[in-house]
């Protein structure tokens, strides 16, 4: 359930902000695009603890981060947030500032979380969270990251 609820954020991201694809950048630095829009859109679903996209099947650690692009080439990664952003397994770092942040558990519960912003960005503290996947969402993009 708590997988489904982050594949829900990111497909509605997708729709709303008029996204061409998924990339998947894997844990070997590969990256996998999926098409969106087109005649046939992916189909995603976990299955036994892994992510089913179409009939390619990848192990949820396996899986590093994913961004969607508002390009359709896959040569071309254009991520839909302003500016450069990373996540050093304790803080995300937003590179834009926002006031309007969430911080949201893999259940979909709002969550306590330390946000400064300013100087352009935006930093997400997660320090004092367990260990998990959170989906934070800053003005209207989210973000799926997974404290270890």
């Amino acid at each position: 359930m708590k997988k489904l609820f982050a594949l829900f954020l990111l497909l509605t991201t997708a729709c709303v902000a008029s996204a061409k694809s998924v990339v998947f950048t894997l844990s070997d630095n590969s990256k996998v695009y999926y098409l969106l829009g087109g005649e046939k859109n992916p189909v995603m679903k976990f299955v036994d603890g892994n992510l089913v996209v179409n009939t390619d099947t990848y192990e949820i650690s396996n899986i590093k981060n994913f961004v969607i692009s508002d390009e359709d080439d896959p040569t071309v990664i254009k991520a839909i947030a302003k500016a450069a952003n990373s996540f050093d397994g304790k803080s995300l770092i937003v590179g834009a500032e926002a006031k309007d942040v969430k911080v949201f558990d893999a259940s979909g519960v709002e969550v306590e979380a330390s946000i400064v912003a300013g100087e352009g960005t935006t930093t997400v503290n997660l320090s004092n969270n367990k260990k998990g996947v959170y989906v934070v969402r800053v003005g209207n993009t989210s973000f799926k990251v997974m404290k270890k």
